[in-house]
C-alpha cells in the first residue's frame, strides 16, 4: 500500500486547510518564514542553507543518476482561502 504513495502522493483536506506535498511554486511562501533562525529556537540550531533558500529542496544535486520514485516528501500545510503556505509537517 506505501508503494502507491511513492507515484501518487495524497492531497487532505478540511475545511480550511489542504495537506499536500511541497513543490516549487511554493517558494515564496517558504521564504517568509522557513529561514527565520527563531523557529528552530527549541532545536538547539539554526536554519540551514536550504531551510534558508528554500528554491535548493527541490534541485537534484545529482542530475546523472538515476533514481526510484522515492516514498519520502515534504507535506505543506495550505490555507485553503488564500493557497498560502503556512507550515510543513
Amino acid at each position: 500500500m506505501l508503494k502507491d504513495y511513492e507515484i501518487d502522493k495524497p492531497i487532505l483536506e478540511t475545511d480550511r486547510l489542504i495537506i499536500r506535498v511541497l513543490n516549487e511554486n511554493d517558494c515564496a511562501d517558504l521564504k517568509e518564514w522557513l529561514g527565520r533562525d527563531e523557529i528552530y529556537t527549541y532545536w538547539g540550531r539554526k536554519a540551514s542553507k536550504s531551510e534558508k533558500n528554500p528554491e535548493l529542496m527541490f534541485i537534484d544535486p545529482r542530475p546523472w543518476v538515476k533514481r526510484k520514485p522515492s516514498p519520502d516528501f515534504d507535506w505543506g500545510i495550505v490555507l485553503k482561502e488564500s493557497n498560502k503556505v503556512i507550515g510543513m509537517i
